[in-house]
């Protein structure tokens, strides 16, 4: 209640928490729900009253219930007259009905919400995307007589509002966004505070969009807004009086109109059929009226003038006739359509007491439509072939004899059920689409001296309370029951009866019970997709082995009962060999000690082959995909072997497939699909790539037909296997993080995804050791190349990236593999990172020069004058800041005015100077450096040198910063028996870490040292930032181009 109130009429402007849609309003808090949700019909009628009386203008109700109360209808129609009432819809993602709803549910209002005279609120988005009940024909059409309509939606998803105590919370549903519309709706009164309540409804909806367009109510000019809400059938003229639409009947209708806005004058209706309806299928004799005038929010019909319809005689039954209901007004607004369906029936119609012999062929149709009872001398036989629609139920208390063939079946259609004291016998049947709603409603029984006796029979979507209560004898042999959904399958038999269950399927059943007290044998029989599991209550139970207990999707599957100690049931197949799985299907003593303790060993090791077929075991790449590990699966061609228990059908190819979530049917297995010998092993490949759809893929397998036996399908198995794909992972193995300084870089393989356009790159960081963040996407643009560098980062902190690849169509593939690193945070010259700087970042600077790859290496420290580019002159600087003859190196590079000469004297290399230089680095190119080896001359200095394509590199330099002697001094041995030597690149560097030139000396003149003609300019990092400085020197005087 703090909740929805905040929501309506928080006060706002204040500072504090949150804003209401009308702060303005006044609250009445009026409690009719105790603290635990419950609030019973009589409470709620006397809140209605108690604030209708005291004086509240709009009365929120963010309660429902699918049980309609008259005392409640009665209180809010007086309170209508001077309240506004506004009601949630329901959050069961259930349409208002009548009919069922677009997921094959049966469509249900919800009470009050649904009421003509009070605003009924839905919350977007509607099923399947969203929870909210809805009503599937509009704010304003409705086939119920009573006209139940959801007329507005208002947001209702992640609302924050008031809790007790002084909090805020974060709710959904249609309780939240009923408080939405009220509180619009106070809005609105505050602007038109005379206007009659059926105008501010049409100001409302037919201003609505997606949500409510309050600002668009409040301004809005009414006009006459015209709808078809429903249409009345009679068919006394020519036909049976059934209210249904029958061949070769003719039948009146007339339409009821509704006006929601502006006053109607003179409305005319009109008739006809849909735009591309067969003309032979029904003859309009009379196809226009006159309604009259209409005020806001008021309906008329046109009952004293109906349309005259004639329905053609050789209709099949259930053809569905589109006809298209037309009204206008005089003034000229625009006529409105309004389409809608009669459902035509052809059949011979079943009913009355019969006390004789009928016989039912499949020459007829057949429907029962009203009361029809067999007396207990009465025998209905249906022959191979004959269909029969329970529109309404038989009571039975004589014999019902179904006799099938395999390729002819008998068919009962619901939705009602066979109820009474006699025998019903079938034999190659079908039950399909019955459902009865209500308390203890069932499908079957009714008297404790009824029998069923059910032999290769199909019984498909039924829903129910129960399947069959109060009966004597049930027998279902070699039977099929799919897509059952009922609290108790078997209730309430007569103790001296007896029921059992042999060579039987059940699938895709749901209950919580599937036994109850009846059942005294289940042998032989499959279980899969079951949800509620079997009750063992009966200690009279003969027998209970041979089924194969295959997949229940709450895990349960038997439970014991109260009058024993301990029961056992050995000889039946679990659905895996792991026995905790197989105890969590239990549920007995040792989860509640009034039950008894179920007893399973010795169990089956796989299942029973005289059952019908099932799955039991797959194997994903060789490994079962249930009890055993299965390794992550990459991109490749991946092995899948079903095994099932007996000889399958070999000349039907099952349906193998996987996916993320339901219906697990987003990627076929379907390559390279074989047999085994035996017909029990089907072994299929599919080649997984990057978009096949990483993380946990759930197994699905169906349309296998067993060999011999029926000729059903075997039942779907989704429930058990499992395996674990990592396409993308695999694909993106040279995805690699690299920690640089205050950056991290990122460089990944490219990908052979044909319809890639490029990469999208996230991040997450730690919120604390065991939670990241949600991924924030990097870049702006999307990225081309196969590198990133992430400059948004702070040194110590660790990061975690992956990328995905944008596909034409503009989806993204799955993530790739996750990599991490922390960026580095060091201090100029730490070339290494270790928080220090010595000798050690010297060592890892001349590897880096002498490309030995040092990890780490943190390019930015070692770079100490800031010059993007690592030579002598850093490790110069590096051994100040070692000796502390420096605390800092300025990003700045001089020159020194005094040039040295390198010369090149036989086996010597000869440096000239004035003393100046403390360290050297150059090159010498040849075309064949293996044959060329240094030694150094020269006391105190370290020589580094390595062989490269072009020839050698190498640097001298002094660890304590002495300089080279003043003069000539030999500095190298050079050991070679090629002459062809060429000097390259090289520069020198004194002891303040300056650039001295070096020069070839002019007074040699022996030597064969020629310049190159080219050299190349690098920038480190590329890209870099958008302005970069090149620094370089020449040996001499020359021209230039660049």
């Amino acid at each position: 209640g703090t909740h929805v109130a905040g929501i309506a009429a928080a006060k706002g402007n204040n500072g504090i928490g949150i804003t209401g849609v009308n702060w303005n309003a006044k609250i009445m808090p009026v409690k009719v729900m105790q603290s635990s949700g419950y609030g019973s019909a009589s409470n709620i009628v006397q809140g209605i009253i108690y604030a209708s009386e005291n004086g509240a203008t709009i009365i929120n109700m963010s309660i429902g219930s699918y049980a309609r109360s008259l005392a409640m209808e009665d209180a809010l129609a007086n309170a209508y007259a001077t309240s506004v009432l506004v009601a949630a819809a329901g959050n069961d993602g259930l349409c208002i009905g009548p009919g069922l709803c677009p997921d094959r549910r049966l469509g249900i209002p919800l009470f009050p919400g649904a009421i003509s005279y009070v605003i009924g609120i839905e919350a977007q988005p509607i099923p399947p995307d969203g929870f909210t009940n809805f009503d599937q024909d509009g704010p304003v059409f409705s086939q119920y007589s009573d006209l139940f309509n959801y007329e507005l939606s208002a947001p209702g998803t992640s609302m924050i509002s008031t809790i007790p105590n002084g909090g805020y919370r974060v709710y959904s549903g249609t309780s939240m966004a009923t408080p939405f519309a009220a509180g619009s709706i106070a809005l609105y009164r505050e602007f038109h505070p005379e206007q009659s309540q059926e105008m501010l409804w049409g100001n409302f909806i037919n201003t609505r969009n997606e949500h409510i367009q309050l600002k668009d109510a409040i301004e809005v000019e009414p006009l006459p807004v015209l709808s078809i809400i429903s249409h009345h059938l009679v068919d006394t003229l020519s036909g049976d009086g059934d209210g249904q639409p029958d061949v070769g009947e003719t039948i009146e209708l007339w339409l009821t109109v509704r006006n929601t806005w502006g006053q109607a004058d003179n409305v005319q209706v009109k008739l006809q059929l849909g735009e591309f309806e067969d003309p032979t299928v029904a003859n309009i004799t009379t196809n226009q009226g006159t309604i009259g005038s209409i005020s806001s929010y008021a309906t008329l019909t046109n009952e004293y003038e109906p349309f005259v319809v004639e329905i053609a005689e050789d209709l099949v039954h259930d053809r569905h006739i589109l006809f298209e209901a037309l009204a206008w007004n005089e003034w000229g607004n625009d006529t409105i359509y309004q389409p809608f369906v009669l459902t035509i029936q052809n059949g011979t119609k079943l009913s009355g007491i019969m006390d004789s012999t009928l016989v039912l062929t499949s020459t007829k149709q057949y429907l029962v439509n009203a009361s029809f009872k067999i007396t207990p001398n009465g025998h209905l036989l249906l022959e191979a072939g004959t269909n029969i629609i329970l529109n309404e139920p038989i009571i039975n208390d004589g014999l019902i004899e179904a006799n099938g063939l395999p390729d002819k079946k008998v068919h009962f259609f619901g939705p009602k059920g066979i109820f009474g004291g006699g025998t019903l016998k079938t034999n190659e049947a079908v039950f399909e689409d019955f459902y009865t709603f209500g308390y203890s409603s069932f499908i079957f029984g009714a008297s404790y001296e009824s029998k069923y006796f059910f032999n290769n029979t199909s019984f498909n979507n039924f829903q129910t309370s129960f399947f069959i209560s109060r009966f004597d004898t049930l027998l279902l042999n070699n039977c099929k029951v799919q897509g059952l959904l009922v609290d108790i399958f078997a209730y309430d038999p007569n103790p001296d009866g007896g029921s059992k269950i042999l060579q039987s399927s059940f699938d895709n059943v749901s209950g919580s019970d599937l036994a109850g007290t009846a059942l005294v044998v289940i042998d032989n029989t499959n279980f899969n997709r079951v949800s509620g599991g079997i009750c063992l209550w009966n200690s009279y139970r003969s027998s209970f082995v041979g089924n194969n207990f295959l997949s229940f999707s709450n895990s349960l599957a038997i439970r014991g009962h109260h009058y024993e100690y301990i029961t056992n049931i050995p000889n039946n197949y679990w659905g895996s060999e792991n026995s905790e799985k197989i105890q969590k299907k239990l549920y007995d003593f040792w989860d509640n000690p009034n039950l008894s303790q179920i007893i399973y060993e010795p169990k089956l090791e796989q299942p029973n082959g005289d059952n019908h077929a099932c799955v039991w075991k797959v194997l994903v790449n060789y490994k079962d995909a249930q009890d055993e590990y299965v390794d992550p699966v990459g991109v490749g061609k991946q092995r899948f072997d079903v095994y099932f228990n007996r000889a399958m059908d070999t000349l039907i190819t099952p349906q193998v497939s996987f996916g993320v979530r339901a219906p697990y049917t987003q990627q076929g297995v379907n390559e390279d699909g074989y047999w085994s010998l035996d017909g029990k092993i089907y072994t299929v490949f599919k080649t997984v790539v990057l978009t096949t759809g990483d993380g946990i893929n759930r197994i699905r397998v169906s349309g296998a037909k067993e060999l011999t036996g029926w000729d059903w399908e075997i039942p779907v198995e989704d429930q058990r296997f499992e395996f674990l794909i990592d396409a993308a992972g695999s694909a993106s193995t040279e995805f690699i993080a690299t920690p640089g300084l205050g950056k991290i870089f990122l460089e990944w393989n490219d990908n052979d995804l044909e319809d890639g356009l490029g990469y999208n790159l996230y991040r997450m960081e730690h919120i604390n050791d065991s939670t990241l963040t949600e991924p924030i996407l990097l870049n702006n643009i999307l990225v081309l190349d196969t590198l990133y560098t992430d400059f948004s980062v702070i040194p110590g902190e660790r990061y975690y990236y992956y990328y995905k690849i944008l596909r034409t169509n503009m989806a993204e593939t799955d993530s790739s593999r996750v990599v991490s690193a922390i960026p580095h945070t060091a201090s100029q010259g730490d070339a290494n990172g270790d928080y220090n700087v010595d000798v050690l970042d010297i060592v890892n600077i001349v590897a880096y020069m002498l490309n030995n790859d040092p990890q780490p290496f943190i390019f930015e420290a070692a770079d100490v004058n800031a010059d993007l580019t690592i030579n002598v002159l850093d490790i110069v600087g590096v051994v100040q800041l070692v000796n502390a003859t420096k605390d800092w190196i300025p990003p700045v590079i001089y020159r020194n005015h005094e040039p040295a000469y390198i010369s090149l004297d036989g086996d010597k290399i000869r440096i000239e100077s004035i003393g100046q230089l403390t360290g050297l680095q150059f090159e010498l190119h040849t075309a064949f450096p293996d044959l060329v080896q240094l030694t150094s001359l020269i006391p105190g200095f370290e020589l580094a040198w390595t062989r490269t394509e072009n020839g050698i590199f190498a640097l001298l330099f002094n660890m304590q910063g002495n300089t080279i002697p003043e003069g000539i001094t030999e500095i190298i041995r050079i050991q070679h028996s090629n002459p062809d030597l060429q000097w390259g690149q090289m520069l020198g560097a004194d002891p303040e870490g300056q650039l001295v030139e070096i020069l070839t000396s002019p007074l040699n003149l022996e030597e064969h040292i020629a310049l190159p003609v080219d050299f190349t300019l690098n920038v480190f990092p590329n890209p870099a930032k958008d302005q970069v400085n090149i620094s370089y020197f020449l040996p001499g005087a020359s021209e230039v181009q660049i």
